[in-house]
C-alpha cells in the first residue's frame, strides 16, 4: 500500500483553542501485506479453513502518539470448520490478531481478544 501521500488537512471556521487549522504531510511509508489461506475438505460435508496475514506498519516512529494511529506490524490468524448438509451450511470459526513495535523509546503492543463466530447459511 502506498501511504506516502497521506495528509491531514482540517480547516475550522473559527480558530479557537484547542482547534487550529492543520495542513500536515504525515510522512508515512509504503507497506506490504502478505496473505495465505487454505481449505481442506475432509469429505463432502466437512471443511476446515485456515488463514494468516501480515501487514507492515506505515507510520514513522516520530508520528506515533495517542491521537494518531499507533501502528504495529500486524499479524492475524484465523480458522474455521464448516458442516454442509444439502443446501444448509453451519460453521464455527475464530480469529486473533497481535503485533509489537519499538519506536521512540516506547514499546507498542496490539493484542485483540480471541473472537468466535457462528454462522448458518442456506445456499439457493
Amino acid at each position: 500500500t502506498d501511504w506516502t501521500t497521506t495528509k491531514i488537512k482540517m480547516n475550522f471556521d473559527r480558530n479557537i483553542s484547542p482547534f487550529r487549522d492543520l495542513d500536515e504531510d504525515m510522512d508515512w511509508q509504503r507497506s506490504n501485506r502478505y496473505r495465505l489461506g487454505a481449505a481442506y475438505l475432509f469429505n463432502e460435508r466437512w471443511t476446515l479453513r485456515m488463514g494468516y496475514f501480515f501487514d507492515q506498519y506505515a507510520t514513522p516512529g516520530r508520528a506515533l502518539n495517542l491521537i494518531n494511529v499507533i501502528d504495529t506490524d500486524f499479524h492475524y490468524l484465523s480458522w474455521g470448520l464448516e458442516y454442509q448438509r444439502n443446501r444448509w451450511v453451519l460453521g464455527v470459526g475464530t480469529n486473533h490478531s497481535f503485533g509489537k513495535r519499538e519506536a521512540e523509546g516506547h514499546t507498542y503492543r496490539l493484542k485483540s481478544p480471541i473472537a468466535i463466530q457462528l454462522n448458518c447459511s442456506y445456499r439457493f
